[in-house]
């Protein structure tokens, strides 16, 4: 068959399969937050019913232990774990990807504080690894398929466990512009994704933090709140650090390890019910604390969600750090903000905030245009200035490490 040919019918088929991992992605999220409000925010008001919210953390660690039990340790996969597997073996095991959503949905729903974005993520490239090798038999089979009813090549291209070449480098799909073709498709499934999201009117992950009426009086701060974030994040990555060499060092069984997460869900869920999940659900509510409570308040909350999030991360309850920080990270710019009662408040936030993400996540660019987007237009020259300072600090020390080891050598 002629190449040009076969290249549009893939291109069609990427397209097709990539706007079903868009529709998985929003219906994964779409029954996520519909299951938080049936559990959580139902009828009834659970803010002061502990045996409720005793009942659901038991459950809770029962199931979780059980499948941890049954599927392994490892679920749900992160999309770092997943990379990682990519990167080595030059393919993914995406047969467990309905272990990995299942066991996902429950963390979320749970109250876990981490984020969906890790495990989303995950099973997205496990997805796509599937589409590849789904793509890879429809090119290198195209002429018996080609003779296939309309129903059989359905159930073909639809199958999760036939009609599937996996990767081998002698049996690449020879096309001159492949890397477009995928990237395409990744723009695609994300406008699909988008398009059924804002079509069913569901809440934007972004919340702006209010006006910002900043002058150059106040440009004297951004070097000290700068180095506050750096401080306090630093001092996180080291907890962090500490923490997990904790729960490496003594081997607990896994019916303990699930425990103490649902322990710590519980506790969290009747002293800071504003802490549970990854912070985006309480987002709106952030500039009303920020602005009502003490400094000691805001940074205790802002503390003590870092701390949920770690114990979480270390016993089994995995999920995403991103949503988690920049929730913490923004507490801890309003509480800042109270020490300077005469600066702009919004302008402290937004440079403690940014410090603060940048310094843990470690990836500037990325990590500072993102919570960039919670703050208005008007603060974005001096994000950007922070963010290229981290970018620039960071390609040095980069360069600095590569100049020891190669001396070393």
């Amino acid at each position: 068959m002629n190449k040009s040919v076969n290249g549009l019918r893939l291109l069609f088929l990427g397209l097709f399969i990539s706007s079903i991992i868009g529709f998985t992605s929003f219906l994964f999220l779409i029954l996520e937050g519909f299951l938080v409000d049936v559990l959580w925010h139902g009828d009834h008001d659970i803010s002061h019913d502990n045996t409720y919210i005793f009942v659901i953390c038991i459950i809770g660690w029962i199931i979780m232990s059980s499948l941890k039990n049954r599927w392994g340790q490892d679920i749900p996969k992160t999309a770092h774990t997943s990379m990682e597997e990519l990167k080595l073996n030059r393919t993914l095991n995406y047969n467990d990807i309905f272990r990995n959503m299942l066991s996902a949905l429950l963390i979320l729903i749970l109250g876990a504080g981490v984020g969906p974005e890790a495990t989303l993520l995950s099973i997205v490239i496990s997805f796509s690894v599937w589409e590849a090798d789904k793509l890879r038999y429809f090119y290198y089979n195209a002429d018996s398929i080609k003779k296939l009813s309309f129903i059989e090549k359905l159930k073909c291209l639809l199958s999760s466990d036939d009609c599937l070449y996996r990767y081998d480098g002698n049996r690449a799909i020879p096309l001159k512009k492949k890397k477009m073709l995928v990237s395409f498709f990744i723009i695609n499934g994300l406008i699909s994704f988008i398009i059924l999201m804002k079509m069913t009117g569901q809440p934007s992950f972004i919340t702006k933090m209010g006006s910002s009426f900043w002058n150059r009086n106040e440009l004297w701060l951004i070097l000290p709140l700068v180095l506050y974030g750096i401080l306090f994040g630093s001092i996180f990555n080291s907890m962090s650090k500490f923490i997990k060499k904790c729960f490496k060092k003594v081997k607990i069984p896994v019916i303990l390890k699930t425990f103490i997460g649902s322990a710590s869900i519980f506790i969290v869920a009747v002293l800071f019910p504003n802490l549970l999940f990854s912070g985006q659900h309480s987002l709106h509510l952030v500039t009303e604390i920020g602005i009502n409570e003490s400094f000691m308040v805001l940074f205790s909350l802002s503390a003590i969600k870092l701390i949920f999030l770690e114990i979480c991360l270390n016993t089994g309850w995995t999920g995403g750090n991103i949503f988690p920080v920049v929730f913490s990270a923004i507490l801890q710019g309003f509480a800042i903000a109270r020490l300077f009662p005469g600066a702009d408040t919004v302008f402290v936030v937004s440079v403690v905030s940014i410090s603060i993400v940048m310094t843990i996540i470690k990836k500037p660019i990325l990590s500072g245009l993102f919570v960039s987007l919670f703050f208005p237009i008007v603060l974005l020259p001096i994000e950007i200035s922070i963010i290229t300072l981290f970018t620039l600090f960071e390609i040095i020390l980069k360069k600095s490490k590569i100049g020891k080891s190669s001396s070393i050598h």
